[in-house]
């Protein structure tokens, strides 16, 4: 809108003009013609006509301004300023002039406050915020080992997207595990690195939300389609303290079997990806397919020790045979494993306890649903049919 090139914009951002690039093409935002580059050019040009020698040596040297701090201040790039100043003749300083200029101007200008907020909280490099003050990065850093803040590791350092640790709440982990077993996808693309991608692809809206909900908090979340398919797909970047959702195997951690909140927040997750609640036929039911033949399993073993009435899973032979009904149909190599109840009794032990921790939205809603059919029934025949 401002008509600003890519190195300028890069300027003013504080980043290479290659991340500017990058970004326009993955927003669609398309770059400048080489007829609007030319308009550009011209009115650059006819801008920098403006520009009075007078002012430019009162700026630059009375009141002893820097380059970026003049072109700042008359709302115009650097290099307009350079340009100009060459076109009149102003001599510029030598690099150890301005250094040592930009030194006295800023040594008692940068509060820590300031320096804490752009580099801990804005997450900018050193070198960016040398870059958006107009000073040297030595500068930067020696103020903050002055301030004593801590200069990030490397591998923090450098990456694009800043990201949190996890929380460690026993309990999130819980349901975060179950969710991802039953719908994500994990991996760490840089066996040396310190970040996990998670992603997943669905037709649901709701579901994509629900991802992005789960992890915006800790890292960039990115979401593109609906793609030809009606698929919506998510990728999520976060740190290495989410390194607990990299194992995929057809088990539930012990740690949580043996927590009874932390295992209802697991059921709840993997109900989130895996299950299915409504009412059916007047009868409200609870059901959760998946091709994992242990975790159901699992499930099914837990909930008989706390003394629910529920029939075992039963295997839903489809290995080999083609999937119909979904975006992209394809060939199962595995048979389907299905737990599930229309018991009055047992469903609402299991409702009331995952309830806290469902966040799916429409798992909610029909949970709802489900439990106002439980009580009307109740109402209707007593504890008959339970």
């Amino acid at each position: 809108q401002q008509g600003l090139s890519g190195r300028d914009v890069a300027r003013r951002l504080g980043c290479d003009k290659k991340v500017v690039y990058r970004e326009l093409e993955r927003l669609g935002i398309p770059r400048h013609s080489r007829e609007k580059l030319g308009r550009i050019v011209r009115e650059k040009v006819a801008l920098r006509d403006t520009i009075a020698a007078e002012t430019l040596r009162r700026l630059y040297e009375e009141e002893q301004l820097s380059i970026g701090q003049v072109a700042t201040r008359l709302g115009v790039s650097p290099a307009t300023v350079r340009r100009r100043m060459d076109e009149l003749g102003i001599p510029r300083r030598s690099h150890a002039e301005a250094n040592r200029l930009a030194a006295a101007h800023h040594r008692m200008q940068i509060p820590e406050k300031m320096l804490r907020r752009l580099y801990e909280e804005e997450g900018l490099s050193a070198q960016a915020i040398a870059n958006r003050l107009s000073v040297s990065e030595n500068l930067i850093l020696r103020r903050m080992e002055e301030y004593g803040i801590r200069v990030r590791p490397h591998p923090e350092a450098t990456t694009t997207y800043p990201k949190v640790d996890f929380s460690g709440d026993p309990v999130e982990k819980a349901y975060l595990i179950g969710f991802r077993l039953g719908d994500l996808w994990v991996a760490r693309p840089n066996p040396n690195g310190r970040t996990l991608v998670i992603t997943c692809s669905s037709s649901r809206e709701a579901q994509i939300n629900l991802i992005s909900s789960l992890f915006e908090e800790y890292g960039r979340v990115h979401t593109r389609g609906p793609d030809k398919d009606g698929m919506i797909h998510i990728t999520v970047l976060v740190n290495d303290t989410f390194d607990f959702l990299l194992p995929k195997e057809d088990q539930i951690p012990g740690w949580i079997l043996q927590d009874g909140e932390c295992f209802w927040a697991f059921l709840a997750g993997y109900t989130d990806a895996e299950g299915n609640i409504g009412v059916y036929g007047n009868q409200a039911r609870l059901r959760i397919t998946t091709t994992d033949r242990g975790i159901i399993h699992q499930i099914w073993e837990h909930l008989v020790e706390m003394g629910l009435n529920i029939p075992p899973p039963r295997r839903i032979p489809v290995k080999g045979k083609t999937l119909r009904g979904t975006p992209r149909p394809g060939r199962a190599n595995k048979d389907q494993w299905e737990l599930s109840t229309k018991r009055k009794a047992t469903l609402e032990v299991i409702f009331r306890r995952i309830e806290p921790h469902l966040r799916h939205a429409e798992r909610r809603q029909r949970l709802q649903e489900a439990m106002a059919n439980i009580r009307r029934r109740n109402e209707q025949f007593g504890n008959r049919y339970r």
